[in-house]
C-alpha cells in the first residue's frame, strides 16, 4: 500500500513541475528564451530574431558560399589523393607496336595484374589518353579532373 502512495506523491509533485499554471495564459516575453534557442532557424539567421529581408538574404548567400568553397576544397583533397594513390599503384613496363597502333603494358600493383591497354581504354577508372613512345610516357587523364603521366621502368 506504501508503493502506491509513492508512486501516486511522484506523480502529483511531477504534475506540479510540469504544470505550475495550468490555465493561465502566458504573455510572449515567458516564451523568448525558447525562441532565442530554436534549433530549427536558418544557419544564416545569425541575430536569432530574424533581421531584416536584406540582411538575411546576405548572410544566406555568404553561408552558400562558405558551404560551397568547403565543398570545392573537400572535392580537390579527394581528386589529389587519388591522383598519389594512382601514381604509386600503377606501373608502366613498356610500350610495343604491333605494326597498327601502339599499346602500354601496365601493371596496377594492387591486384599484381598487368594488361595492355590503347588509347581510350580504361584503367583503375581513368582513360589512357596518350601513348608517346618517343619519350616512353603514357598519359592517363580522369574525365579531365586530373592527369597522371607514367614513364617506362621508373617506381614512383
Amino acid at each position: 500500500m506504501s508503493l502506491k502512495r509513492l508512486l501516486l506523491a511522484c506523480l502529483m509533485i511531477g504534475l506540479s513541475i510540469l504544470v505550475p499554471r495550468l490555465g493561465q495564459a502566458e504573455s510572449i516575453a515567458y516564451y523568448q528564451p525558447i525562441i532565442q534557442r530554436n534549433i530549427f532557424k536558418p544557419l544564416w539567421d545569425i541575430k536569432g530574431l530574424g533581421g531584416s529581408a536584406a540582411e538575411l538574404e546576405k548572410a544566406r548567400l555568404a553561408e552558400e558560399q562558405r558551404q560551397a568553397e568547403l565543398k570545392a576544397a573537400d572535392e580537390q583533397k579527394q581528386l589529389e589523393a587519388k591522383k598519389q594513390e594512382l601514381q604509386k599503384v600503377l606501373f608502366l613496363s613498356g610500350i610495343v607496336y604491333n605494326g597498327k597502333k601502339y599499346s602500354a603494358l601496365i601493371t596496377d600493383r594492387r591486384t599484381s595484374l598487368g594488361g595492355n591497354y590503347q588509347v581510350g581504354d580504361i584503367i583503375s577508372d581513368i582513360k589512357v589518353t596518350v601513348i608517346d613512345a618517343d619519350n616512353k610516357t603514357v598519359t592517363l587523364s580522369d574525365e579531365g579532373k586530373f592527369n597522371i603521366t607514367l614513364k617506362v621502368g621508373v617506381n614512383p
